[in-house]
């Protein structure tokens, strides 16, 4: 039997962004990275090492609210992408893909988050984690 140590053309990869205590009346505020061991830092995003696509986004907030709106969405390079968008009321988890094609990025492309909450968002003591996911391709060795 032969066993080969080959890497597939493109992989799946989460990017992770966090902010605690999310605050009501928020318009496009860049969430940033999470670190090692919880570090979060003040970068408004990762810079990908290959070309790739922006292909989905999920969130988990520590509890839900009871009134109000929550909708985070990709960056490329600071710019919002169009799709996917997600947008949370009372849940606490969501997630939302798009065809690969859809959001292409360059090497070294900034990946980032931004978040937006209505005037009457009511979680404001709970925490958010936001993934972003991407295709990133994988070039030969």
């Amino acid at each position: 039997m032969l066993i080969s140590n080959v890497l597939p053309k493109w992989n799946l990869v989460e990017l992770s962004f966090v902010q605690d205590a999310v605050a009501a009346t928020q318009t496009a505020a860049a969430l940033n990275p999470q670190g090692a061991h919880g570090v979060v830092l003040d970068n408004v995003g990762i810079t990908m090492p290959e070309e790739g696509y922006i292909v989905g986004i999920s969130l988990n907030l520590s509890a839900a609210s009871t009134n109000g709106t929550l909708t985070v969405v990709p960056t490329i390079d600071t710019t919002v992408v169009t799709q996917p968008s997600l947008a949370v009321t009372t849940a606490v988890v969501g997630s939302k893909f798009v065809p690969r094609a859809t959001n292409h990025f360059a090497k070294h492309a900034v990946i980032g988050a931004k978040l937006t909450t209505t005037g009457t968002w009511t979680a404001e003591t709970m925490d958010l984690y936001v993934s972003v996911w991407v295709a990133l391709k994988i070039p030969k060795i």
